[in-house]
Parts: C-alpha cells; structure tokens; sequence
C-alpha cells in the first residue's frame, strides 16, 4: 500500500519528536507513506525534507496562503510520476486539497476529522473556523472514507456518511510504569494542593475560566496553586486575568515541558483540569486518567467516556469551580479508562481504515 498524507503537524518535520515516530511506524504498516507538512515556517529542529525510514518521507511546504497552492502543485507532480492507492488529509483545507488531487488523478482518499468541527462553538469562535466547517460538510459526502478520533465528532455528521473511529493513540501502559522523576509538590512546597492544566495557551482551551474558579476554589482550600504547563499566544491574557482575579500567588505558568515531565506532574498533582470549548478527542484527559489523576473537565472530547471523571458543561463556571473544591475535598481516585486498542489493534485498525477507503472508492 502506498499512500501520500497531507499534514499540517510541523513536528514531523522533527526526526526526534513522537509525532515523527508515529509516522514511521505508519510507514512500517502501510508500506510507504510520503508526507507533505503545512508549515507557517520551519520550527526549531526541523527540516524542510527528510527520510524518517526506508518507508517514510517528508516534506515541508511553507508560507502562508502560497502553501496550499504549493501543496497542490508539488502533489501534482509527484502523483504524475508515482502511482499512489490513497490520499489522506486531516484539516477541512488540506482535504480540500487531497479532494482535487483525487478527481485530478483518479485515486480515493480519506478525510480524517481530529477536531469536533461541527460544534456549534467550534464554528462561533472564528470566521476561519466557520468556513473550515462549511468545506467540511461538502467534503464528507465526497470522500472514500472519513477516519475520526472520537464519537463525539460523530454525532454532528451533517450527513449519513459512516466513520472508522480510530482514537489518538496513547501509550497507556507506558505512562502507567512510569517512575515519577518531578514531583509538583517538592517543587512547590508551600502550597497543600496542586491544581494542574496542560496544553496550548489558546482561546479555546480557556485557561481564564480555571483561574476564575480558582478564587472560589481558594475559599476552602487557601493553599491550592494551579500549575500551567505550555505555551502559546494567550500566556500574557492569563498573566492578566490571574492578577485581575486576585490568584496571582496561586497560579504557576511552567511553559512547555517535556512529556516525561508531564506524566511526572500527572502522578504528583492533585487535580488534572481542562476547560476547553470543545475538543475531538482531548488526548491530556486520556494521560492523566492512565497516570491516576483525578480529573474536571468540560464535556468535550472524551471527558464522557472516562470512568470518575467530573464532567461539567461548557460555560458553567460555577459547576466547575464547585467539582474542583469537591473533588479535592475528598480522597485521591484514579479515574478508569474505556477499554484502549493495544498498539497491534490499532495499526490493525488504521490499516483497514485505509484499506476499506481504497475497496469503496
């Protein structure tokens, strides 16, 4: 099976990252995989073209608008020259794209839906967004097959086209054996309960409304302290909102750390929150319930499906301040995981994804 991806994860274009391991390890279930990578720009450690393995190789197309256009030309010449049995893309404009390339070339491809891009707040939070909904919804009636990484992605189809749910894959039994080699309460030891959130510092992960709650949260337990750890445009918005709630003194912004450093802080915290508007999957949820931390969360992405897991809806900041003193109020208790694929089902699974696509177009 060969097959060319369309991506817009830079951190292929990274040899050492997990997203380049994963790809390899596609490669090595597929066949051969080619990639092209959307980038705004190269990253640091990244190059514009690489070979990850005998079977996989990438290459970066940078810019702004011009990279779809570059996309789509340097696509078109590969495709002249290389038979290929499959496109796969994952954002609604880089399935566009894979969409062109299909009726240009004759070859079937595969829509993959990451991102809960039906949500009605999905679509508010921005004209872009709007119009990635829009593309998407004339896409899926289209493609050969739709990949998603959740139920919940599913249950907005605007259409009655069938998924493989294939979720994002975690190492659970890795993050589960894991020693904790950081320890969030030796780092901070003035405060009796740590608090954490983990991610990209963006508008829609919402990190302000933990803040918020955290001043209610203060109130029975004075010597809590909300560590943040990421980075991104939002960090000077929740400088301010930390200092404008009066929790400056319990808010901690770590920046990016390392994943091993995460799952440590994941079996040192007392708390594991996200607040996001909407997520497709909500890949934190699934490391910290698989590292026993307790968990608050929105009810977005899988937070439904995670045993012990106090979900509260989106925009209720009251519920959520209220799970966060209770659930600190009572004992320590993993939250349970729904049954996760081994990594052998799950290439399994993602090979017959392709495979299905191919025998349907």
């Amino acid at each position: 099976m060969k097959i060319l991806m369309l991506s817009g994860d830079p951190q292929i274009l990274n040899a050492v990252s997990d997203s380049a391991q994963r790809m390899k390890d596609y490669g090595r279930i597929v066949g051969r995989l080619d990639i092209f990578v959307f980038a705004a720009g190269l990253g640091k450690g990244a190059a514009p073209a690489l070979a990850l393995s005998p079977h996989v190789s990438a290459e970066a197309v940078t810019g702004r608008l011009l990279r779809f256009w570059r996309a789509y030309a340097r696509a078109s010449r590969r495709l002249s020259r290389e038979r290929y049995d499959l496109i796969t893309a994952q954002d609604a404009e880089h399935a566009c794209i894979a969409w062109f390339l299909s009726r240009r070339f004759k070859i079937p491809w595969q829509m993959q839906l990451h991102t809960d891009i039906f949500n009605p707040r999905f679509v508010r939070h921005s004209f872009t967004n709007r119009l990635r909904a829009h593309i998407a919804a004339f896409l899926l009636p289209r493609a050969s097959g739709v990949r998603a990484v959740s139920f919940r992605i599913t249950r907005s189809f605007p259409s009655e086209k069938r998924a493989v749910i294939l979720p994002i894959w975690v190492d659970v039994r890795s993050i589960r054996k894991a020693e904790a080699g950081a320890d969030l309460r030796a780092k901070y030891p003035a405060y009796e309960k740590i608090i954490l959130m983990a991610g990209r510092l963006t508008r829609e992960k919402n990190f302000p409304r933990a803040i918020r709650a955290m001043k209610q949260v203060l109130m029975n337990h004075p010597r809590a302290l909300l560590v943040i750890a990421g980075s991104g445009p939002q960090k000077q918005t929740i400088i301010r909102e930390a200092y404008r709630a009066g929790v400056a003194g319990h808010v901690a912004l770590e920046g990016a750390v390392s994943f091993e450093t995460l799952v440590s802080y994941y079996k040192t915290a007392d708390l594991y929150v996200l607040t996001s508007e909407y997520e497709g999957y909500g890949r934190t949820l699934v490391e910290a319930a698989a590292a026993g931390c307790p968990i608050v969360s929105t009810d977005v992405g899988v937070a439904e499906e995670i045993k012990g897991a106090f979900v509260v809806p989106v925009g209720d900041e009251q519920a959520l301040a209220d799970a966060m003193a209770r659930q600190l109020n009572i004992p320590r208790m993993a939250p349970q995981l729904p049954a996760m694929p081994s990594w052998g089902d799950y290439c399994a699974l993602l090979k017959r994804s392709f495979a299905e696509c191919i025998h349907h177009a």
